[in-house]
């Protein structure tokens, strides 16, 4: 059994009821104490534990007077009620109750109740301390799981999509594994599921099954509902496949803009190569022109003569 725990009368875990005024003496558990006043006063406490004790500090019992009485109610057991010795000194550290029988390692309630305490010619209840006992914590250890992993297969089911175009048939090959695997199928008849002309079951043997799972599971190619026509099959890509497509389609939606972009640039630097050189052909044929011209013109100048007639002649 664990160490006990104290709870002193201070301890916000303690629901009080009633009428009560608060005392305390160096001889008390941290020196503090609860004094019931009136009759029905007391308190609950909730713990969880195997065993439950209450002291008090017993007070002097009045000249020609009464000690005080106080019921204990625990869970559902029978009630207890316990009368105060009467006294000509204060007793410390008075153990008014403690459990009958040990309690299941569980959650309680404990109820006190005065009865008749209070008044001039009554010895009060002077309430110190709980103390309880937590109950032994379990070391056992929960088994450890079993390292052999049993897998069943009842049966292998392919539907066939005929219906619709987009879904071809799909094989599957699981990967390998180590673990054994127990294969019981659950007929050895062909089933069809309703709703779907086109659909297919393949029940394996047990047998078959059996010798094949050894070293891995598989899952073969699923036939077709037409024996002449052969069905189309996809494998499933694995993730890396995926990612690397998904690459791929970010590159090119990176690159084609760059290419259009630099053959725009390339086309005008085409055209304005072409306008360039079409410019200087034009400027070169106008300075020909005005030089084949410039000789004429002045031949034509120098060649001309005013006559004038002599009227003298």
């Amino acid at each position: 059994m664990s160490s006990p725990i104290k709870v002193d009368d201070s301890n916000p875990s303690i629901g009080f009821f009633g009428s009560w005024v608060l005392g305390g003496s160096t001889h008390e558990y941290n020196g503090t104490t609860h004094g019931a006043l009136t009759n029905g006063s007391g308190f609950n406490f909730n713990f969880t534990g195997v065993s439950v004790s209450v002291v008090a500090t017993v007070a002097i019992t009045p000249a020609g007077g009464l000690t005080d009485v106080v019921t204990f109610n625990l869970d559902d057991l029978e009630a207890v009620i316990v009368a105060a010795p009467q006294t000509g000194a204060a007793i410390y550290n008075y153990n008014y109750f403690t459990s009958p029988t040990t309690l299941e390692n569980g959650n309680h309630q404990l109820v006190v109740t005065g009865i008749r305490i209070g008044g001039p010619d009554i010895s009060g209840f002077w309430f110190d301390y709980l103390e309880y006992f937590p109950g032994a914590v379990s070391t056992t250890r929960a088994p450890a799981p079993s390292s052999e992993t049993s897998v069943t297969i009842s049966s292998v089911r392919s539907e066939s999509a005929s219906n619709d175009p987009l879904l071809p048939t799909t094989a599957i090959s699981p990967p390998t594994t180590a673990s054994s695997v127990v294969l019981s199928p659950s007929s050895t008849a062909p089933k069809t599921i309703p709703g779907s002309s086109s659909s297919s079951t393949t029940n394996t043997s047990s047998a078959a099954l059996a010798a094949t799972a050894q070293n891995s599971t598989s899952v073969g190619s699923l036939p077709s509902s037409t024996a002449a026509s052969s069905s189309s099959s996809s494998t499933i890509p694995s993730p890396n496949a995926l990612d690397g497509n998904q690459r791929s389609a970010n590159n090119n939606r990176h690159i084609i803009p760059a290419i259009v972009v630099s053959v725009c640039a390339f086309a005008v630097l085409v055209a304005g190569a072409l306008w360039f050189l079409h410019y200087k052909k034009r400027r070169a044929y106008s300075a020909a022109l005005a030089d084949h011209a410039a000789p004429r013109l002045d031949g034509d100048a120098q060649g001309q003569s005013c006559v004038f007639p002599d009227s003298h002649s």
